[in-house]
């Protein structure tokens, strides 16, 4: 019998996923689901999207894998889709490119995504439903937690430790050691070269504190 599997939420991130996950998981995707509120949005699509709500999907759902495709817009609404995939699905996937390096010992949760081009080293370890973006660099022994966001051709230096929902920009660098607190940002080639706190944004080289956002967690970007 042919692997089914659905993906919660709709977006060029999802359908990205959607792209990445038909090459990896080697299964018959199913539809997209979207919360009620935001399903009437999507009604003149060509793609199939559907309520995550809908009864009558939610047998088929709780018998296929099921990917949660939340980008990082609202970093905290990652988590919370997460969490509600998690309840409805039997089975949640990881998505590893072809193209990238994952040493096999690494230690992985689920609902990962790990790009082309990304290198995870050795005795690395992740926890669930974090982004590796392309060309991203994991190196030996870093402990990555829950619902992070690794951004292209950032680096995480040996031994480091990133907490959850952390957002690390576009070819930004964590030193070797350093730990990353609980919903740090880290922007766009910048440098952490000390421990940081929870919820500062952080930019330069070195990277100084340029705010906090302890209210509403990390918001990059539209609401949608």
């Amino acid at each position: 019998m042919t692997k089914q599997f659905f993906i919660y939420g709709y977006s060029d991130y999802a359908r990205l996923c959607r792209h990445y996950l038909s090459q990896s998981v080697k299964g018959e995707f199913k539809a997209y689901l979207v919360d009620d509120a935001y399903l009437p949005e999507y009604l003149e699509t060509s793609d199939p999207v559907f309520s995550i709500e809908d009864a009558e999907l939610s047998k088929s759902v709780a018998e296929s894998d099921l990917f949660v495709a939340i980008g990082y817009r609202r970093m905290r609404a990652r988590k919370t889709c997460f969490e509600r995939g998690k309840r409805l699905a039997a089975r949640m996937q990881n998505c590893i490119s072809s193209a990238a390096i994952v040493d096999p010992t690494v230690i992985m949760g689920v609902n990962n995504i790990v790009m082309p081009g990304a290198v995870i080293e050795p005795y690395s370890r992740l926890g669930d439903n974090n982004v590796i973006w392309s060309n991203a660099t994991v190196c030996h022994d870093a402990a990555i937690g829950n619902h992070n966001f690794i951004a292209a051709g950032a680096v995480l230096g040996g031994g480091s430790i990133v907490g959850d929902l952390c957002f690390l920009g576009f070819s930004s660098v964590v030193l070797q050691g350093i730990k990353v607190a609980d919903e740090t940002l880290l922007g766009a080639s910048s440098t952490l070269s000390e421990d940081s706190s929870a919820c500062e944004k952080r930019i330069g080289q070195p990277s100084v504190v340029a705010g906090h956002h302890n209210e509403n967690g990390i918001c990059i970007g539209p609401d949608r």
